[in-house]
């Protein structure tokens, strides 16, 4: 590959926490109002939950969908959520074939616009002792324990869309192991589905992984029809003491799907978050990760491969912020565009002051295929503490004519070879993960992808 190596370094610049208190309206965009105005909330419910909505509907209401004045949302735009009349949900669709992405045994789950559904998921034989289903039902069988765990790390101050999201959290999965090592692999599968209504939903998730507890997750997002929706997802993930959890995501919805999936996550002592992320469907994806290494031993790995044409945007923002001493961060995440998409990598490393012994590196390379593709790079380090080992680079390049020539002259085809020099380069990226059966997923959807280009 050829490279520009060129890199454009930043000082981060922290977003200003939201205020709450007595709720004020702001002026805001229909949209934005038609959200407000779908709320829900009664205080009926259980009080914290009560609290948490209400913040999430006070906190949304003073700024509205985030515009490229927000330096977080700078290079990706969602003006095209005013284009349309976002209706709720019907209770019932009809759901098609379900494609799951693994054929051997595990636990399913299955989501239909953000609500859990039971008839269509496999969930017997979980073990004793630990939960898995829907937020509804946790909400009546583990109140005490979502209370202390639910707005925690990815509050209604973090962004406009979590309060968003928090404002109508009704329903999600959530996923509760103690001392739990799991034998076999969950995979949830989630379906946006419209009847040619424009829709939107907000889910809540809650995985939570309780002291020496193992489990590993594949989570894909897929469209069945070509119907418009907006799904703006908000994702918990603890995992405490000793505990290890593979988290692995494909992001395949519809072509006229808008999709925001904010994730926070919460590393503790010894403990362990793997992830590889796969996005190559859907109108405009916005991956939005804030992880918190908050105890010594804590690591993370992350991996993303972005794939995007016809006028796509995806966007993959990271922040990784190491709290204590001897915390360790990897980042990997490589894009090819094609056909004038837009990419957008934000990537963070923010070492806090007494964090000393931290280890923190980040790389990010993308590789535009025609004209009128555009990709945002930008890498950032924050450090505040002493005997670190961090690094960070970037770089955007084209195919090599030398190496296609040199394919070519060997009697390969055009098409072939620069199917060839793609696979490679985003081969790298999942090397570096044990993926199991979703090893020859991940490769399929890459080879797929590059045909249909």
């Amino acid at each position: 590959m050829r490279w520009n190596l060129s890199r454009r370094v930043t000082q981060a610049t922290r977003q200003m926490p939201l205020r709450s208190g007595s709720l004020k309206m702001n002026k805001l965009s229909a949209t934005s109002q038609s959200f407000v105005d779908a709320c829900s909330i009664s205080e009926m419910e259980l009080p914290w939950l009560f609290s948490l909505k209400k913040c999430g509907i006070e906190d949304f209401s003073k700024v509205g969908l985030p515009t490229l004045r927000n330096e977080a949302w700078r290079y990706t735009s969602l003006k095209q959520l005013e284009r349309l009349d976002w209706q709720k949900v019907a209770e019932d669709y009809e759901v098609g074939e379900l494609s799951w992405l693994t054929s051997g045994d595990s636990y399913k789950l299955v989501i239909v616009n953000g609500k859990f559904n039971y008839s269509l998921s496999e969930i017997s034989g979980f073990p004793e002792g630990a939960f898995i289903g829907s937020l509804s039902e946790a909400l009546g069988s583990h109140s005490e324990l979502l209370e202390t765990h639910l707005g925690r790390i990815a509050t209604s101050k973090d962004s406009p869309l979590l309060a968003l999201n928090a404002s109508h959290m009704a329903d999600g999965y959530v996923i509760l192991l103690s001392k739990v090592q799991l034998n076999k692999p969950i995979e949830i599968l989630n379906v946006g589905r419209t009847d040619g209504q424009a829709i939107a939903y907000h889910p809540r998730n809650l995985i939570l992984l309780d002291q020496l507890s193992r489990a590993t997750i594949f989570e894909h997002c897929t469209g069945q029809n070509a119907g418009s929706y907006f799904v703006n997802s908000g994702t918990e993930i603890f995992v405490n003491q000793g505990s290890h959890l593979q988290h692995h995501r494909i992001f395949a919805d519809g072509p006229e799907a808008i999709g925001v999936a904010s994730t926070g996550v919460r590393v503790g002592s010894d403990a362990n978050y793997t992830s590889l992320v796969l996005s190559d469907g859907g109108k405009l994806l916005r991956n939005d990760v804030r992880i918190h290494l908050s105890a010594s031993g804590a690591e993370t790995k992350l991996g993303g491969i972005y794939m995007a044409d016809d006028g796509q945007h995806v966007d993959h923002t990271v922040v990784i912020e190491h709290e204590m001493p001897h915390t360790k961060s990897e980042q990997m995440f490589k894009g090819v565009l094609g056909g004038k998409a837009h990419g957008v990598f934000q990537g963070n490393i923010n070492v806090q002051e007494g964090a000393d012994g931290s280890d923190g590196q980040l790389t990010n390379k993308t590789l535009l295929l025609s004209p009128g593709t555009e990709v945002n790079s930008k890498p950032q380090l924050e450090i505040y503490a002493d005997d670190v080992k961090c690094a960070h680079g970037s770089a955007v390049g084209e195919l090599d004519e030398e190496e296609l020539f040199y394919l070519r002259s060997r009697g390969i085809p055009y098409a072939q070879a620069k199917s060839i020099l793609v696979e490679s380069f985003l081969s790298e990226v999942i090397d570096k993960f044990d993926l199991g059966e979703l090893t020859d997923t991940f490769r399929r959807r890459i080879t797929d992808w590059i045909q249909a280009d």
